[in-house]
């Protein structure tokens, strides 16, 4: 199965992603991408442990971060990255990208 990397834009208030990506990427070896409203889930420890014990690897967006007042957020769980890393993440290391 392909590596995929999910987009996720929405809050946690308005999706449940983590479930979705879940039964979307089965076992495969998945990634999600935190922009805009989707920051939240990184930033709510119970969001962001929802996340982790589905073993997807986490990258949030640090402009959304920081323009949501979570510039200095740091985390284990979290690989926090610029636009440029993003790219290469949705560019070169996954093999699709689907948007949540």
């Amino acid at each position: 199965m392909k590596k995929r990397l999910y987009r996720v834009l929405h809050s946690p208030f308005e999706c449940t992603c983590a479930e979705m990506i879940e039964v979307f990427s089965g076992n495969a070896d998945a990634g999600v991408l935190l922009v805009e409203d989707g920051i939240y889930h990184a930033v709510h420890p119970g969001n962001r442990e929802n996340l982790k014990k589905r073993n997807l690897t986490v990258y949030a967006l640090d402009l959304c971060m920081k323009a949501r007042g979570y510039g200095d957020f740091k985390s284990d769980d979290v690989e926090v990255v610029d636009t440029q890393r993003a790219v290469e993440l949705m560019m070169d290391e996954y093999e699709g990208v689907l948007r949540m």
